[in-house]
């Protein structure tokens, strides 16, 4: 397993944009159970992975306000994802961004209290105004970025033919699930120091 990091225009095979991970940290009360009939939320969806150093010049700061305070605000989620490209015999071909050369998907949503509980603790992403896009399979764990930081990750993304057939033109209302970073502050502190 591998992270990508790096500048975004930068293809897949340039120099210094992986980095392999070494260790990985699930969080000690996280849970899920999949029920055909019935949504049983995600709770605690949060783990951290040690890598083998990055060479990057700048870091994103975590943010702990309190992300009931941020209902209403705007944000960006970027991401990878899995996604499609037509192929000129007009098939649609489905794959990781890597293999398709497709680039960083930066969206920005505004964040708000969800209907239903998908996730707990966790808060829902919109599509701004007028605008059709949607977080994608393979997008889980993408930062969502706002002035104070990194306020969360992305857990659940909208399963939408939007990711899958772009080709069909559906209306989506949800960008994706996100789990908040500030009720994590303190565990994370607790690995990251040790």
């Amino acid at each position: 397993m591998v992270v990508r990091y790096g500048r975004v225009e930068h293809p897949p095979d340039y120099e210094d944009t992986f980095s392999k991970v070494l260790l990985t940290i699930i969080h000690p009360l996280y849970s899920y159970k999949f029920e055909e009939l019935h949504i049983t939320p995600n709770k605690n969806d949060m783990a951290l992975l040690k890598t083998t150093p990055m060479k990057v010049k700048r870091f994103c700061k975590l943010s702990s306000v309190d992300f009931f305070s941020l209902y209403g605000y705007e944000a960006v989620l970027a991401g990878y994802g899995i996604t499609t490209t037509k192929l000129p015999d007009g098939t649609i071909l489905t794959n990781s961004s890597l293999n398709l050369l497709k680039p960083l998907q930066i969206l920005k949503v505004l964040m708000y209290k969800c209907g239903q509980n998908f996730l707990r603790p966790g808060f829902c992403l919109a599509p701004k105004c007028g605008r059709k896009m949607t977080s994608c399979p393979g997008d889980s764990g993408s930062p969502l970025i706002h002035p104070s930081g990194v306020v969360g990750v992305l857990s659940l993304a909208e399963l939408t033919t939007d990711c899958l057939y772009p080709t069909i033109n559906s209306r989506v209302s949800l960008v994706g699930v996100v789990l908040p970073i500030s009720p994590y502050i303190e565990w994370i502190l607790s690995h990251v120091t040790a």
